[in-house]
């Protein structure tokens, strides 16, 4: 069994792939107050229902938050009443990428559509790439997705901009715009969207894994054979590529001298 805060990251496809998944729902706020019951029975707390819903419902669903909170609030006391909880606040959260896109896509107002950049896990680059992906999903109105993607693409120039004149000030405007841009531009109420992980980010990481095992296979010619890393690639792996293409000849005896696993071979039977 594992856990993971994010299973949609690159790096934990390999496993995503080979694994079931289930997904744990945030827990309904009567049964978080249940739960909080219990403790304070358990204590010899008193506590009005009213204190135990108003924690239950700051704790958006995070059982070990309320617990946390009713033991800060009730710490030295045989009764919890309103005015003991009345100072608590909602967490500063930060979520996972399919929540950010429901709260930024189902958004309202511009300020509500800003604060989503905050409660990202995401840095806003890679935010972008997620709207981009998901926008004709979410968007299946002509008018409103051409609105979006003019904020959008407006965002990505902004952003350019940014990075080339190191003019950092832009940044407020690329996430006014890929945020309250993108969500005011709905002309129909918010519906429930299925989101896709941005095609983007999975060809950027099997790029990465194709250049990692090329530089392995590099590493284990040049040792072998007594080269240079850059003669190994040069000189003698485009020989290799046409070895492992045709069909016969030595490869196993190849892969075996070389230390090659099947990921390899399946790399050199390509051109790279």
């Amino acid at each position: 069994m594992m856990a993971a805060n994010d299973p949609w990251d690159p790096k934990l496809r390999p496993l995503r792939d080979v694994s079931v998944m289930i997904e744990f729902k945030r827990l309904k706020t009567y049964s978080i107050i249940k739960h909080l019951k219990r403790i304070c029975a358990r204590e010899g707390i008193i506590a009005d229902e009213r204190a135990l819903r108003i924690i239950a419902e700051l704790s958006e669903g995070d059982m070990r938050s309320a617990v946390n909170d009713l033991q800060a609030v009730a710490q030295g006391k045989k009764r919890l009443t309103v005015n003991d909880v009345s100072w608590l606040r909602a967490r500063n959260r930060q979520y996972q990428a399919f929540d950010v896109l429901k709260m930024l896509f189902s958004a309202k107002r511009c300020d509500d559509a800003r604060n989503v950049i905050n409660m990202s896990l995401l840095d806003y680059e890679t935010l972008m790439l997620w709207i981009d992906e998901n926008l004709p999903r979410q968007y299946t109105d002509p008018e409103e997705l051409a609105k979006a993607y003019y904020y959008l693409a407006r965002a990505d120039v902004f952003l350019g901009r940014m990075k080339r004149r190191q003019k950092w000030e832009l940044l407020k405007h690329v996430i006014d715009l890929m945020t309250a841009g993108v969500a005011l531009s709905k002309i129909r109420p918010y519906r429930f969207t299925k989101y896709n992980f941005p095609q983007k980010l999975l060809l950027m990481s099997k790029a990465k894994q194709m250049r990692q095992l090329r530089e392995t296979i590099c590493e284990r010619i040049a040792s072998r054979c007594h080269l240079s890393k850059r003669k190994a690639s040069t000189e003698i792996l485009p020989f290799l590529h046409v070895i492992y293409e045709a069909p016969g000849l030595a490869k196993r005896e190849i892969s075996k001298w070389l230390n090659l696993d099947e990921s390899m071979e399946s790399l050199l039977k390509k051109h790279a």
